[in-house]
C-alpha cells in the first residue's frame, strides 16, 4: 500500500496508526480508527483495511466527514465514522479506472484503497469515484441497554475490545459530564466507581477507569486485565448511572 501511494502521490505523507487490530475484528478496528482520527489535520485521508469480506459482494465506500476523507469496506467501519463525525457525503467506489490495472481477490487495500487514497490526495473529486450512497452497514458495536432502577439508570453493556495492554474496553460511556458511574460489575468482579488514574490502586490490582476515548475500561495497574481477571470480548458489564440534577 505504501509503495502504491508513493508511486501515485509521492508527496503524500503516510502515517500508520496500528497493525495490531486482531484479524477480521471490525469492532476493534473501528474503535481504534475513531480514537485516532479526530487528532489529524483537516483534509486528511483516513484508510481502514479490516476486510474479512475481501473479494466478495461487499463494496468499498469513500466519504467526507469532519473536514476529512474516509475510505473503508462497507462492513460496519463506515458506521463508526458516521457515529463519530456524521457523514456529509458518501459514494460507492466503482470506477475501476482509478484502481490498479490488476486487482487481486485478496488484497483490495493495495489494489483499490491505496490508489484511491493517493488520487484523492492529488485532488480527485469524491464524486468521480462512483454513485452517491445514503446507506451503509452500521457500526457493529452492540447498543447499551438502559433501564431505570431506584432513581438511577442501570446500564448493561459488554467488553467490545481488548487493547495491546490487556485493558478491556466496554461500550459504556460516561455520557454527561456531571453524571457518575458506580457499582460496576463484570464477571465476579465489582468496582465501586471508576478511578481517576491507574496509580490509585496498588500495582497488580484491578480497577475500572474511563479511558481516553470516553469509554469505561476494566484494567489492572501494570498488568493485563484480560489474563489476570479472565475477561474476554463479549463479557457482560453492568453499571449504574446517577442522573444529573437540574440546577435551580
Amino acid at each position: 500500500m505504501k509503495g502504491v501511494i508513493a508511486t501515485l502521490a509521492p508527496r503524500a505523507r503516510v502515517i500508520d496508526i496500528t497493525r495490531g487490530v486482531p484479524p477480521q475484528n471490525i469492532i476493534a478496528g473501528g474503535l481504534r480508527w475513531m480514537a485516532a482520527a479526530p487528532f489529524f489535520p483537516r483534509g486528511t485521508i483516513h484508510v481502514a483495511v479490516v476486510d474479512p469480506g475481501v473479494g466478495g459482494e461487499r463494496e468499498i465506500l469513500a466519504a467526507r466527514a469532519g473536514q476529512a476523507f474516509f475510505l473503508a469496506p462497507d462492513n460496519g467501519l463506515m458506521g463508526f465514522v458516521d457515529d463519530r463525525f456524521g457523514i456529509e457525503e458518501a459514494v460507492r467506489v466503482r470506477e475501476v479506472r482509478f484502481f490498479l490495472p490488476q486487482v487481486s481477490r485478496t488484497f483490495h487495500g493495495r489494489d483499490i484503497l491505496a490508489p484511491i487514497a493517493a488520487r484523492l490526495a492529488q485532488g480527485l473529486s469524491l464524486r468521480r469515484l462512483g454513485p452517491l450512497s445514503r446507506n451503509f452497514v452500521p457500526s457493529p458495536v452492540p447498543p447499551v441497554r438502559k433501564t431505570s432502577a431506584r432513581g438511577r439508570f442501570r446500564l448493561e453493556g459488554a467488553v467490545v475490545d481488548v487493547d495491546n495492554f490487556g485493558n478491556c474496553i466496554t461500550n459504556i460511556s460516561r455520557g454527561e459530564k456531571q453524571a457518575e458511574l458506580s457499582d460496576i460489575r463484570v464477571g465476579r468482579w465489582r468496582f465501586q466507581a471508576p478511578q481517576e488514574s491507574y496509580s490509585m490502586v496498588p500495582r497488580g490490582k484491578p480497577l475500572a477507569i474511563v479511558g481516553s476515548t470516553g469509554y469505561l475500561e476494566i484494567a489492572v495497574n501494570c498488568g493485563r486485565a484480560d489474563r489476570m481477571l479472565g475477561l474476554r470480548r463479549g463479557q457482560r458489564v453492568a453499571a449504574f448511572l446517577q442522573p444529573e440534577r437540574s440546577a435551580r
